[in-house]
């Protein structure tokens, strides 16, 4: 919104509303400007505390709350189609679309990750480590999100920018592979395999494209570090799988201050194509790795709250009978302790670069 006003201001003075596509969508079907909670606290203009529109924000933006959509519960439902709605889609019931949430904390939902002892991480082009929290008191997040799902049941995280898309980077211009065919992530985890743990202190910063958490740095740039003569194909890949891997654990171990008794972490994603890979995290991080049977843990995140929102189920804590553990990966404690020892180096490259300009 602060670009625009800045690039176009004219445009940013004739615009009616600044609206999300989930907004569009439904003003489209009901005629109305509404927005779910989920959405709302990831704008940056929303108190989740108060659970209202933070006026200092749309101060900074430079509007007023008139310029923004209705804030409703994640359970809200419309029934009442525009007539022109009903007839393009020959509706004649009053079916409830239920507003919902925003894919990140339904993707908890989805996965049942519903106590602060179950961690949830996705590995996509990009990537996010989130926990679900009880309502938190209002202090420094240090640099984490905090999203609502339901009034008594927040979720916190960070997200990574170069999750699968380093991965795929790295495959397509040093393996001559795209991951986007069948197999072929199967291929590039072969190779690192041909690499130990820790690929022989060899460590790779994935920030290929800038960075947000936890380093919040668009000029982050990526790094290889350490290489020698002895480093092999082998290792760089698997350096990449393990940057990336150690990215995500800094999230986990931010995350992890708002509970010390995190125990497992569900996943979803590319990464549960790999067994290697569940395997790796489970190393890395000392905690078991858990895959549900669920192909889109935040498709089912919404499922699960339309029957919540409709009565289905009367509590959200009752999706567990939903769901059942596909695979469980359990760490190796010796494999762990190299992979703390990596991690400790790890995280001192960034700030060790970061003031050396190009």
């Amino acid at each position: 919104m602060l670009w625009i006003k800045n690039e176009h201001p004219v445009i940013f003075v004739q615009a009616f509303k600044f609206i999300s596509i989930k907004e569009y969508i439904f003003y489209r079907l009901f005629g109305k400007y509404i927005i779910d909670e989920g959405i709302a606290s990831a704008t940056g203009l929303y108190d989740i505390y108060n659970h209202s529109w933070y006026a200092p924000s749309l101060k900074l933006a430079g509007i007023d709350a008139s310029k923004l959509s209705e804030v409703m519960p994640a359970t809200h439902a419309e029934t009442e189609l525009t007539a022109a709605i009903k007839k393009q889609l020959n509706i004649t019931s009053s079916v409830p679309f239920v507003l919902g949430g925003n894919d990140g904390c339904l993707a908890n939902l989805g996965c049942g990750a519903l106590s602060n002892n179950i961690a949830v991480l996705t590995i996509g082009t990009s990537g996010a480590v989130r926990l679900t929290i009880q309502p938190p008191v209002c202090e420094d997040a240090k640099g984490l999100f905090r999203y609502l799902l339901t009034n008594k049941i927040y979720v916190t995280g960070g997200p990574i920018n170069n999750g699968g898309i380093a991965l795929q980077w790295f495959a397509e211009n040093f393996v001559q592979v795209s991951l986007l065919k069948t197999g072929s992530l199967n291929t590039v985890m072969e190779l690192a395999t041909q690499s130990p743990a820790g690929a022989d202190h060899l460590f790779f910063l994935p920030y290929l494209l800038g960075e947000r958490a936890p380093v919040w740095d668009e000029e982050a740039r990526g790094v290889f570090y350490g290489l020698t003569i002895k480093h092999t194909k082998a290792h760089l890949t698997r350096a990449v799988i393990e940057g990336i891997s150690f990215s995500l654990l800094q999230i986990l171990e931010e995350t992890g201050k708002e509970s010390n008794n995190i125990h497992s972490v569900y996943v979803s994603g590319m990464v549960t194509q790999s067994s290697f890979w569940m395997q790796l995290l489970a190393d890395m991080f000392g905690k078991k790795i858990i895959l549900n049977d669920v192909t889109d843990a935040s498709a089912m995140g919404a499922a699960f709250m339309g029957m919540h929102a409709v009565g289905f189920i009367n509590d959200l804590t009752e999706v567990k009978k939903f769901l059942k553990a596909d695979k469980v990966f359990v760490p190796d404690e010796e494999v762990h302790k190299i992979y703390l020892k990596q991690f400790e180096v790890y995280k001192k490259l960034y700030p060790a670069l970061k003031n050396i300009s190009i």
